[in-house]
């Protein structure tokens, strides 16, 4: 977004946003301040509280991982040198470091998969990722911080991301390049995208098949409990007695 009017008068354009800025704030529209405020409000809900993980590791709960999960974690702190940019330790686990690391992700080549295309009742054709290719649109690649910066060191790089709730946040990298996080651990298993620069923390890891599995499943139980049940209780349990 090139300003903060670009952004303004394209919500204003929306019809889906007729009336709702009026709505939440009292007849005033969509403007600086209540933008600014209702993003947020949003932000507010985005609580990745009590997982099972935090449970486990934090709380004491011996059972709430698995022995899958558990074997993830040690991969994730271990052999597959994740906490390196997704901070844990002893007290806390904000799962992000908060830096930029050039990973080369929107530079690898996307797989080869094919794409069934129905035709017709009972009819279809199945088309490869080359088929496609001439009628993709040509985009450049997002050139991360440098944008901002204008730092060459700062090409392809991109602040790391928290893991709490990364289950339910796909599809993944900066640019939705990666639909599933098998996909994302295999991307880092094989050392990242090729490109330039790339961060020496980036490299080939050599996990088994198992192992990334187990990698997985730790990833999954980084959900935080449900907030809008959070939210509920904390109504419920603060409602005067009748």
């Amino acid at each position: 977004n090139p300003s903060i009017g670009h952004v303004l008068h394209r919500i204003r354009s929306l019809p889906d946003y007729e009336g709702l800025f009026e709505q939440a704030f009292a007849g005033v529209g969509p403007g600086m301040d209540t933008l600014g405020t209702a993003l947020a409000a949003f932000e507010r809900t985005l609580v990745a509280a009590d997982s099972r993980f935090d449970r486990w590791r934090y709380g004491g709960d011996a059972g709430a991982l698995s022995e899958q999960e558990q074997a993830g974690f040690r991969i994730f702190s271990g052999a597959g040198r994740c906490t390196a940019c997704h901070d844990v330790d002893e007290t806390g686990a904000l799962l992000a470091d908060g830096k930029f690391h050039v990973t080369g992700a929107g530079q690898a080549t996307a797989p080869d998969s094919a794409i069934v295309v129905p035709l017709a009742l009972g009819v279809q054709t199945i088309l490869s990722g080359a088929d496609l290719a001439a009628y993709a649109e040509n985009v450049p690649p997002d050139m991360g911080r440098y944008e901002i910066t204008l730092d060459p060191a700062d090409r392809f790089a991109f602040k790391t991301p928290s893991l709490r709730n990364v289950a339910r946040t796909a599809p993944y990298m900066h640019d939705g390049s990666l639909a599933t996080l098998e996909e994302v651990v295999s991307f880092y298993d094989r050392g990242g995208g090729e490109v330039v620069d790339k961060d020496p923390l980036i490299a080939p890891l050599g996990l088994s098949p198992m192992e990334k599995e187990a990698l997985v499943a730790f990833l999954r139980s980084l959900d935080g409990v449900n907030i809008d049940a959070l939210a509920s209780h904390s109504r419920t349990s603060q409602a005067p007695a009748r």
